[in-house]
């Protein structure tokens, strides 16, 4: 008797260890389930009786998007997100929600926003994961440098480097030294702030990022150069299989690019569309 109560005991406490630990789990693996196999929803009704939608925009990377003095998102992405949320609800309806590169996805994935406007990449693997449309800007990845360091690729040997860590342009950087005798020496940083302090203190001879990112820095002496090694394109980001949230988003755009909608606002903006 006194084992068997042992037993049950045991049993009981493994049965409860289980049960707390997908008490915690449940919400990741919910998220894990709707990612990779998630049936086709549909959102806009949901949207339509909140009476709001809610769109995420860079916050921090002029002229994409920016907080103003009064705290206001402004900027390409911002109009844009205004624009496209304005033909789904009223004007007054569209929530622009401040996002950057470390919270965008988190909060498109957890449904603190309905679609993102935010410097998203049209890449392979977010393809996979999100809904995506046809691309709305295309970012040179260039470099921050002295005035004619850098013309060609060979000028790229032996120099050493900064970049963004685990970089789109990271990679782009490495493919196209592939082939250099001597390669460029390439040191991950994860902040504006930080690559400006190296090139300043000779830690580096200079950064490749996307120009938009290279805006941000300035750094007495260095400028942006004319020569560029690739793009990378950004799209409008909804989750997957919401299907009909998708679709109006890429009509809309369709619409806006044939009424001159999208024109006048990459002239605004002083930006080159993605197919020029």
């Amino acid at each position: 008797m006194h084992l068997q109560y042992h037993r049950r005991k045991k049993l009981m406490l493994r049965i409860l260890m289980v049960l707390a630990a997908l008490t915690v789990l449940s919400g990741g693996i919910f998220l894990f389930l709707r990612i990779i196999r998630g049936a086709p929803q549909q959102v806009l009704p949901g949207i339509y009786s909140r009476g709001t939608i809610l769109i995420g925009v860079t916050s921090d990377t002029p002229p994409l998007g920016s907080l103003d003095a009064d705290g206001n998102l402004t900027g390409f992405e911002a109009d844009l997100a205004r624009a496209i949320g304005s033909r789904i609800v009223n004007e007054k309806a569209v929530v622009l929600v401040p996002v950057t590169n470390r919270t965008r996805a988190a909060k498109l994935d957890y449904e603190y926003i309905d679609f993102a406007v935010a410097m998203i990449s049209n890449t392979q693997a977010n393809q996979d994961r999100y809904q995506q449309s046809d691309p709305y800007y295309r970012d040179p990845v260039g470099f921050l440098c002295r005035p004619g360091e850098v013309t060609a690729e060979s000028s790229l040997s032996g120099k050493t480097i900064g970049v963004f860590l685990g970089s789109l342009s990271k990679s782009q950087l490495q493919a196209k030294t592939e082939k250099l005798e001597q390669k460029p020496q390439l040191i991950d940083y994860t902040s504006f702030e930080e690559l400006s302090a190296a090139l300043t203190a000779g830690e580096i001879d200079l950064v490749c990022a996307e120009q938009s990112l290279l805006r941000q820095m300035d750094v007495s002496g260095f400028s942006i150069v004319d020569y560029t090694i690739g793009t990378i394109d950004y799209a409008v980001t909804m989750r997957k299989n919401e299907t009909d949230l998708y679709q109006i988003v890429g009509r809309i755009l369709g619409d806006m690019g044939k009424d001159g909608t999208l024109s006048a606002l990459y002239q605004k903006h002083g930006l080159t569309p993605p197919g020029d």
